[in-house]
């Protein structure tokens, strides 16, 4: 069956918008299509400035945590800082410990392990006790620890929560929680991942800690994004603004939306990537192969974010750690290379695991609101991954648990109407314990209770799709002919960069287009590459797995495509990276809403 495909219509303000900001009609479509209409907006949208960020006055929590962090320096205590084994937990406690060392404490930072389970667990907070902690930091964790939390609270220690989970109703006994999910919370954007909220509060504990007469250690400013505009004197105390890197690494790995406040932390981020200060990302662009003259949002996804994430998802993030903490060019690549080879371990089990699952899946039959599937033996590290791609792969909900013994620890990803964590909420009788956000969530689950907890949630995939998931849509927002597509219009394209959850790169069709060439390229010969004609114009087009999609030389299609420039070919050419394609007769099929 096709798939429908939503053509937006002209929208009645984008010639004027074009007008007003003297750039090309399908530009001003684009930015009018997302909500910039508004000369204004578009403006900022296109030119996001720091100064933009909302500022952190609403933000519950900020305050109390920013007044106890100023009373620990001042006082010379010990300040543990702790990390879930994620990218942005590592990220987070690296932005958070590195900042309060420049800032003269005493620090200790630690990452959590996957066989530990989720969060900040007893054992986590009891090493932060035997260490001499007064004060612990949680980072991308700690809104559902409320026994590890109060465990710490009872030895006498403080505790700061910088998350930004979902809230349980379960109170938590911490000295300050920085969560902008908490109710009461009047903090507007609710996207920002935890290393977002980290900058947020190294940002204000700085103007806090200036505003008191603070005596910052002298220090060697990094020639960062700070630097390069300007760096502050040495007792003006370490810039937040040289952790954007790290910012934009954490909140691109996380799908938090880059939009809003997200938007310019990462647009300024992965700017100050290229010539970042942290020789340990610069290892990780070198041993993935990203460019080292500009990044993009998909770089840090595709490239250095899996080589970070793996060695926490193996069971041990040390090595994600070490390398973004360490300053020594020489033992930062060393430790890239041991997260490069992390990586490739990760791939091996993520393949094995995702074939089973898909036997399993395919085994069972359709007819179900959501794809379960559970085996003995599978890695915990990859669930989350191979859920993503049964996602992608059946368009309905998925969980996948690996079980050991009789225990199983799962992961969860969703498709848009179905909230995972109020999904697993109502579900929380058949679970040891469970926590996350809409899109993802975790869950360690009995295996005597693994039937009930399948059939709770089946119940409430089908109690938020009454008639079934919604049909996956193909949303085209600009039509253009073929002659259109030019490297002035992938220059225009890119300034709605970076894109990813919440911001996807935009998708033109032209219909009605003869395939003039076609061809099975790739290792497995599973990419479709085409030659397409039609306005007086041709061009190349590549389908990434789509040779089972190949219409034949002569045929008539319909592409919908992201354009970007063919550096391949070069001398202005353009290449068509397809999304979807449809025989040209299928125009105005049943489903289609132009």
């Amino acid at each position: 069956m096709t798939t429908p495909w939503e053509i937006a219509p002209p929208h009645p303000g984008s010639e004027a918008l074009a007008r007003e900001l003297r750039v090309s009609p399908t530009l001003a479509a684009l930015l009018a299509g997302r909500g910039f209409a508004e000369p204004a907006a578009a403006r900022r949208f296109l030119g996001p400035r720091l100064s933009d960020l909302t500022p952190p006055d609403t933000m519950a929590g900020l305050r109390a945590a920013v007044d106890l962090l100023a009373a620990a320096l001042r006082d010379g205590r010990r300040v543990g800082v702790f990390g879930d084994y994620d990218v942005d937990g590592v990220s987070s406690a690296t932005l958070i410990g590195s900042f309060l060392r420049d800032c003269g404490a005493d620090v200790v930072i630690r990452v959590g392990r996957r066989e530990a389970g989720y969060g900040l667990t007893e054992a986590d907070a009891a090493a932060m006790v035997e260490r001499g902690c007064d004060l612990v930091v949680a980072c991308d964790c700690g809104t559902s620890d409320a026994a590890a939390v109060g465990l710490l609270r009872g030895r006498g220690l403080d505790v700061i929560v910088v998350d930004h989970h979902q809230v349980p109703a379960t109170p938590l006994p911490a000295s300050a929680l920085v969560n902008p999910q908490q109710p009461g919370c009047r903090f507007p954007f609710k996207g920002l991942a935890s290393v977002g909220l980290a900058f947020y509060l190294c940002a204000t504990l700085r103007t806090a800690l200036r505003a008191a007469g603070h005596r910052f250690p002298a220090r060697t400013v990094a020639p960062g994004l700070a630097a390069a505009s300007g760096a502050p004197a040495a007792d003006d105390g370490p810039d937040p603004r040289d952790g954007l890197d790290l910012v934009a690494v954490g909140t691109i790995a996380d799908l938090a939306p880059l939009v809003d406040d997200n938007r310019i932390l990462v647009r300024h981020g992965l700017r100050m990537l290229a010539r970042s200060s942290h020789p340990g990302l610069k290892a990780l662009a070198e041993i993935s192969g990203s460019n080292g003259e500009s990044f993009r949002a998909e770089d840090v996804a595709f490239r250095i974010a899996p080589r970070l994430n793996a060695p926490g998802r193996l069971g041990d993030a040390d090595a994600a750690l070490g390398v973004l903490l360490e300053t020594d060019p020489r033992r930062a690549r060393a430790l890239a290379s041991e997260c490069d080879a992390a990586n490739r371990t990760r791939q091996r089990l993520q393949e094995a695991v995702y074939a089973e699952a898909l036997a399993a899946v395919e085994a069972r039959g359709p007819g179900a609101p959501l794809v379960f599937a559970a085996g003995q033996g599978w890695h915990p590290g990859v669930v989350g991954i191979v859920a993503a791609k049964l996602v992608e792969r059946y368009g309905l909900p998925a969980t996948v648990i690996a079980l050991e013994g009789r225990v199983g620890r799962g992961s969860a990803r969703t498709v848009p109407g179905f909230h995972l964590y109020e999904a697993l909420r109502q579900c929380a009788a058949h679970l040891v314990r469970f926590g996350g956000h809409a899109a993802a969530a975790g869950m360690t689950v009995e295996t005597t209770r693994l039937d009930a907890f399948r059939e709770a949630l089946e119940g409430a995939a089908r109690a938020a799709f009454p008639a079934g998931p919604p049909a996956a849509a193909v949303h085209v927002e600009a039509r253009l002919p073929l002659h259109a597509l030019t490297r002035d219009l992938c220059r225009e394209v890119a300034t709605l960069e970076p894109f990813g959850h919440g911001n996807p790169e935009p998708v033109i069709c032209c219909l009605g287009l003869r395939v003039t060439e076609q061809r099975l390229v790739g290792e497995r010969q599973d990419h479709l590459a085409l030659t397409l004609a039609g306005d007086g114009a041709e061009a190349r087009a590549i389908g990434f797995r789509m040779a089972d999609r190949a219409p034949g030389v002569g045929a008539t299609v319909d592409v919908a495509f992201t354009p970007e420039p063919d550096d391949w070919r070069g001398q202005g050419a353009v290449q068509l990276r397809i999304k979807d394609l449809r025989p040209a007769d299928a125009a105005g099929s049943p489903g289609e809403r132009p």
